[in-house]
């Protein structure tokens, strides 16, 4: 939710602060970088430190950039607080948060974590209805005070809970040839994950394959509000809220149904999170298009809606898919 109020309301902070298209795409691209610059260290740290304090740490730092970015007066300020606190703080969440699940999750561990993905899209659709309505009635700054605040809440609610949770033993995966070490044996080396992720194809053609997904997102998160709310006419609110509402409320169907077969059929064919990856990366390509093109708001959902069902579809197999060729350590 945090991750798209600036979305919503980007087109109060551009009239507000004088800023240019550029310069509101730049803080974007920034977080983006950011968040894939520090991905592997955050990798890294939830090999070397307890998961659930990285998980804990990664929600007080993205909250406190959130509610930061609230206050900020200039273009370097919010480059700063959204950009690179928000930024930061996002990207040691989801390797730590990934790993645990999965750990503990052995049999269904695509489900598990189709479930857990639908946190994100329950997020973004709430967030960008209530970011736009707070926004349009109280302005954007109070906007990132309320997901700011409540975020530091559910970091502290998170670290009580967390602490009765007894981490799973990690083991090896059903699909990989090299062999499961004890646990803390070259934990944590970079170079050693490295080499396995570029000698072994279907790792490599992951990473490659989610580069050009999140490249897709980034752009149609950050720019449909305001599309919405300059071509279309809609409120603040509406934009927000339809922006990402069909599309993922097909994702939902998309990433549960996805995994839940893909859980059914691994045991008979082993690369089928691969397969199912695939297919829904490719379909996703002629809805982008159809929606891109579109002057029409009704095409333009059913547009964004398939496009959700097969994003759902692909999201259904990025974490669980990475479990099949990597040990859990």
């Amino acid at each position: 939710a945090d991750r798209q109020v600036f979305n919503v309301v980007l087109p109060l902070i551009r009239a507000d602060l004088a800023l240019t298209d550029q310069a509101m795409g730049l803080i974007a691209t920034t977080f983006t970088a950011v968040y894939g610059i520090l991905v592997p260290f955050a990798g890294m740290a939830g090999d070397l430190i307890d998961r659930r304090k990285v998980v804990f740490l990664s929600l007080v730092v993205f909250s406190l950039g959130t509610l930061l970015t609230g206050v900020a007066s200039s273009f370097l300020l919010l480059l700063l607080f959204r950009g690179v606190a928000t930024g930061a703080g996002e990207a040691f969440y989801s390797p730590a948060a990934a790993s645990l699940i999965g750990s503990a999750h052995e049999r269904t561990r695509a489900r598990a974590l189709s479930i857990h993905q639908t946190a994100n899209y329950t997020g973004i659709v709430l967030g960008s209805l209530v970011a736009g309505w707070v926004g349009q009635t109280w302005g954007w700054r109070a906007a990132f005070l309320v997901f700011g605040v409540g975020g530091l809440a559910w970091s502290v609610l998170l670290y009580v809970r967390a602490r009765h949770f007894i981490l799973p033993e990690r083991h090896g995966p059903s699909n990989c040839s090299i062999p499961t070490e004890e646990p803390g044996l070259h934990r944590g080396q970079f170079s050693e994950a490295l080499r396995l992720v570029l000698t072994t194809p279907a790792l490599l053609g992951q990473l490659l394959a989610f580069g050009g997904l999140v490249f897709v997102i980034v752009g149609f998160l950050t720019w449909s509000p305001t599309l919405l709310y300059e071509r279309f006419r809609l409120s603040l609110a509406d934009a927000g809220c339809f922006s990402v509402f069909y599309h993922h409320l097909l994702a939902y169907v998309g990433v549960v149904g996805a995994g839940w077969a893909t859980d059914r059929l691994i045991d008979k064919w082993p690369r089928v999170r691969l397969y199912a990856m695939a297919f829904g990366l490719i379909a996703s390509g002629p809805c982008i298009w159809w929606g891109a093109q579109t002057t029409n708001l009704s095409e333009l959902y059913i547009a964004l809606a398939l496009f959700g069902l097969f994003r759902g579809i692909y999201d259904s197999g990025i974490f669980a898919a990475i479990f099949d060729f990597v040990d859990d350590r």
